[in-house]
């Protein structure tokens, strides 16, 4: 019991802590100045900092030596993929997508999965058959961001 009121203790300072996040301007401003003149998207990475020193950091030292973390959220942090919280201080600007290589993501720390409630593992690992595939699997990406990257003459042969 004392353990779920910790936890839950810990819910409604995350809960506070969003509210004080999205009130902060100074965060905003900052925000707003990194991604002028650029074509990258936007992303805030001193609020992901922020998000991740006040939801994830005072659980990590129960996650020592954890490489794969089952998460599950309620109310406005469904939404929130927890691999994009950046567990350090954010330094300097992201002048190119590269720069992105550098943040120390907290998805490079830990496998995570996100879980509608606690008995749904339950019931998967219940119900499932232990399945194996017959191939292994590989597969690759390379995704286009905006139609200027596409090459019309590589993709037809031109």
């Amino acid at each position: 019991m004392k353990r779920f009121l910790k936890y839950l203790g810990l819910v409604i300072a995350v809960a506070a802590g969003l509210l004080y996040i999205v009130a902060d301007h100074s965060i905003a401003d900052e925000y707003q100045i990194a991604c002028k003149g650029s074509d990258l998207p936007p992303f805030n990475r001193s609020a992901a900092y922020k998000l991740f020193k006040q939801i994830f950091e005072p659980a990590e030292k129960a996650l020592d030596g954890a490489r794969h973390v089952f998460v599950v959220a309620d109310g406005a942090l469904q939404s929130l993929p927890l691999g994009v919280l950046v567990t350090g201080k954010p330094q300097g600007a992201v002048k190119g997508f590269a720069d992105y290589r550098q943040v120390s993501w907290l998805a490079k720390k830990y496998a995570l999965t996100t879980l509608p409630s606690v008995s749904s593992l339950r019931a998967l690992r219940r119900f499932t058959k232990q399945a194996r595939a017959k191939n292994p699997f590989i597969g690759f990406g390379d995704p286009l961001l905006k139609a200027y990257q596409l090459n019309v003459g590589v993709l037809f042969g031109i």
